[in-house]
């Protein structure tokens, strides 16, 4: 079954009309239309809106991503590691006492109670590999004392 195809599905057996799935997403019923039709492929962070609307899990909404995935969706693929990417860089953030907020596709938020940094998804993951290599470098200077 298409992505599209499930979500119509879910949205009829929670009983919603378009326009009011939309208002719950606050996006135009346009967009939900062609998310139905397969016309617009939902990226992670549309999936987990949906999820809300719907009342159903992120996780069983990402397996019918990937079950309608086809050998050309390598970019869903990619959209999907980042998305873990990202929240492994979040909870590192939240161990120094920052937050990291989605403000839209693709631009986040990295803030604490005094400063806001406007960053990418791109900067996320350089940030979060960066991050990884200097932890990797302060363990191996702990082994060396």
């Amino acid at each position: 079954m298409t992505m599209g195809k499930t979500l119509k599905n879910l949205r009829e057996k929670v009983g919603l009309t378009q326009k009011e799935l939309a208002e719950r997403m606050n996006v135009s019923p346009a967009h939900i239309s062609q998310y139905e039709r397969n016309l617009r492929n939902p990226s992670i962070s549309q999936l987990k809106k949906f999820a809300d609307a719907l009342g159903v899990s992120f996780n069983m909404l990402l397996t019918s991503k990937f079950n309608s995935m086809t050998e050309s969706s390598i970019e869903i693929q990619k959209d999907v590691v980042n998305n873990f990417l990202i929240n492994d860089f979040s909870e590192k953030l939240i161990h120094i006492g920052y937050n990291l907020r989605e403000v839209s596709d693709n631009v986040f938020i990295i803030e604490n109670s005094k400063i806001e940094y406007k960053v990418s998804t791109d900067d996320i993951l350089n940030l979060n590999e960066k991050c990884d290599l200097y932890l990797k470098f302060l363990l191996s200077e702990i082994k060396c004392l």
